[in-house]
């Protein structure tokens, strides 16, 4: 057992000491919190309760192991360890104590207002970036079982936004400023090409974010959990020098990727590479894709010949744009190419 395990068995904390290495946890013997005492100075292991004045072996007992199976490391580098785990702690226990402190001042600063005085108030109507469904600086959730068309609706309001167009047909949109950044978490960067490419979206005023398969070094980066939600919040809030250190993260990962040998982009086709070559014999896949891609022409069609005041541009939106998808994946899986054939091609 390693002397760090009966640390964290015993709940002990590190304590800072001038010579060696000293945790302060429960006593195994007589459970007397913060009386067991742990220590190491020149590779040499001690254990003594100071309530019970048990030590060594005796306290051990109940870990069932002995003073001779504890495993240290170096003097140095167990000392450096707990300088670095020290350090550690102080950064979490100071972002709990930041979190409480502006929680406090928040709650302080709330003050009470009559109801006589708040129905004389004039608020300003609230603005909305899509017309009764995303006020202006407010979050949006869009939940829906897989293949729902989640991502199809996101790349349709995309292009709402930039074009300043009515999303849905329906609904009134705000066109922004500033960029529209685009987030992902899931999507290859062929699929994401895909989607854009369905929607017409081709404009230096989106940028995407494509971080599949590398969560967790920009929530690294960020100091932050990586979920998507917490991902997303950190990135609004991004200073210069962590956006600088998403980048660094970004290149590193390319790096280690790299001197791996591994080839980011044929990792993203080789599935598709695969697939083409399990169903080259099998029609079934064929005959699907080759109805998908005559449905969507027919409906094209028939919407282009069909009086406009008889069409709901809402439902339209949203078939062309699911349909569209769907179509734009079926030929990339036929004729899309990787990057190494290009180059050997060439």
């Amino acid at each position: 057992m390693k002397l760090f395990d009966i640390a964290a068995k015993t709940h002990a904390k590190p304590m800072q000491t001038e010579l060696g290495v000293k945790w302060a946890g429960t006593c195994p013997a007589c459970d007397a919190k913060n009386g067991l005492h742990i220590t190491q100075i020149n590779g040499e292991v001690a254990l003594v309760c100071i309530w019970c004045n048990l030590a060594d072996d005796e306290l051990l007992a109940p870990l069932e192991t002995t003073l001779d199976d504890v495993e240290v490391l170096e003097d140095d580098l167990e000392v450096e360890s707990q300088k670095a785990l020290r350090s550690m702690l102080a950064r979490e226990e100071a972002k709990t104590r930041l979190v409480r402190m502006q929680a406090i001042e928040e709650v302080s600063a709330i003050q009470s207002v009559s109801a006589k005085d708040l129905l004389r108030e004039e608020i300003p109507d609230v603005p909305y970036r899509v017309d009764r469904l995303w006020p202006v600086g407010g979050n949006v959730v869009l939940s829906a079982q897989a293949k729902a068309g989640k991502s199809t609706l996101a790349m349709n309001l995309t292009r709402a936004l930039v074009t300043g167009q009515r999303f849905l047909g329906e609904f009134e949109t705000s066109k922004p400023t500033g960029k529209i950044a685009i987030i992902d978490l899931e999507l290859s960067r062929s699929h994401l090409q895909s989607w854009l490419g369905s929607i017409g979206v081709d404009t230096e005023q989106v940028v995407v974010y494509p971080m599949r398969g590398r969560a967790s070094a920009i929530a690294k980066a960020l100091d932050c959990d990586p979920e998507p939600k917490a991902l997303q919040q950190a990135v609004q809030n991004a200073t210069p020098e962590q956006l600088a250190e998403i980048k660094r993260a970004d290149n590193d990962f390319a790096v280690q990727m790299k001197k791996l040998d591994v080839d980011v982009f044929a990792l993203q086709t080789a599935d598709t590479q695969d697939a083409r070559k399990r169903f080259s014999g099998d029609w079934t896949a064929r005959l699907i894709a080759i109805m998908c891609v005559l449905f969507f022409g027919s409906y094209i069609f028939m919407v282009t010949i069909q009086e406009p005041n008889q069409n709901s541009d809402a439902v339209i939106n949203l078939v062309l744009g699911y349909l569209g998808g769907i179509v734009s994946s079926i030929i990339s899986f036929y004729f899309g190419a990787s990057s190494k054939d290009q180059t050997s091609n060439e």
